[in-house]
């Protein structure tokens, strides 16, 4: 696929999702992520900001910083395509230090010209003032190149992702999250990924709550490794 060809694709996905005139909410995401590797375990960290730019309430667009999240991940693969992950997260909101404990699993299928992968977590979140937040997840994600049959450096690849969070909390709401991304890697340790992060909530109340998100991440490794032959 030539780059006229997913310039256009873009631009439809874009025109699309923010023309939708139901969302309630708008914002920006940016992220960078940064891992290495140790033997068998792989150590990702990562710092992601949340800047809200249209409310629905207001009806105006306006730029307001809401929250910061550092999260540090260990992973181990215990089968060829199975992962298992353990984590904490810090986040960063009005003041406030909220911290979060994840566990994951996941699993990838190798299909003939893309990648499937399931992941299944939960994870505790403590805030002050409050009790501990108990909530899983499960995220079905599907990424293919966009000019061949895998992904290679200098080349474009599509990331569609469903994904559904449940908070055992008397008033929290189930959520629906559709994403999808458009990625360039810009050579076998760095890559960056544009896209859209569409959140559903509040289903049972008849109050539909539809956020969307504009993804911005910057994904990039370095071998441990390597340092030792420097």
């Amino acid at each position: 696929m030539n780059i006229k060809k997913i310039s256009i694709l873009i631009s439809i996905f874009l025109i699309f999702s923010l023309g939708l005139t139901a969302q309630d909410a708008f914002g920006f995401l940016p992220k960078v992520n940064v891992s290495t590797k140790f033997s068998k375990l792989k150590w990702a960290n990562s710092l992601a900001t949340r800047h809200s730019l249209y409310e629905k309430e207001n009806e105006i667009f306006q730029h307001q910083y809401v929250l910061a999240d550092f999260t540090s991940i260990v992973s181990t693969k215990i089968l060829h395509n199975k992962t298992i992950y353990g984590g904490y997260m810090l986040r960063s909101k009005e003041g406030e230090f909220i911290h979060r404990l994840i566990q994951r699993f996941a699993w990838v299928q190798r299909l003939e010209t893309a990648r499937l992968g399931h992941r299944f977590g939960i994870d505790q979140t403590f805030a002050p003032e409050n009790d501990m937040v108990f909530r899983m997840r499960y995220r079905i994600l599907l990424e293919k190149s966009l000019q061949g049959e895998k992904v290679n450096p200098q080349e474009f690849y599509l990331k569609l992702a469903n994904e559904y969070l449940l908070a055992f909390k008397e008033t929290a709401q189930p959520e629906a999250r559709l994403i999808a991304n458009i990625g360039y890697e810009l050579n076998p340790r760095s890559k960056l990924e544009l896209g859209l992060d569409n959140r559903f909530s509040d289903f049972t109340n008849n109050s539909l709550q539809y956020k969307i998100w504009l993804t911005l991440t910057w994904f990039t490794s370095f071998s441990s490794s390597a340092k030792k032959k420097l």
